[in-house]
């Protein structure tokens, strides 16, 4: 089993995640991009408490997982709150099994976020 640990993604991470979603999901990388303009950099919800989702790294510090992580706002009973939306799953056929769960780990143990979401087919 190859060795991994799982972090918050981050801004510079971008460019290197959108490469590797292309391979798992089939989107061209300029596409991921904007995607990730609009889910955290242009998002009024977004907020420097809330992660823009997980990444499992291999043992070479490459990207070989990703859960993202999309703060959307919600409204109950007259009360505008921030839900998380977990998003675009993908884990590396070479280190599924146990790994694939630590990103969803990480989404499901968030601080702050009352209502949890999952929008991800994978």
């Amino acid at each position: 089993m190859q060795s991994t640990k799982i972090r918050t993604l981050e801004e510079k991470d971008f460019s290197e995640l959108a490469d590797f979603l292309r391979e798992g999901l089939q989107i061209p990388p300029e596409i991921w991009q904007l995607h990730f303009e609009m889910w955290w950099i242009n998002n009024p919800w977004m907020d420097r408490s809330i992660p823009y989702g997980w990444v499992i790294e291999d043992e070479k510090s490459e990207i070989v997982g990703f859960l993202g992580n999309i703060p959307v706002k919600y409204q109950i009973k007259g009360r505008d709150d921030i839900a998380a939306a977990g998003t675009s799953l993908y884990v590396r056929p070479s280190v599924r099994g146990v790994n694939s769960l630590q990103p969803i780990l990480a989404f499901a143990r968030q601080k702050n976020i009352k209502l949890l979401l999952n929008t991800t087919a994978n």
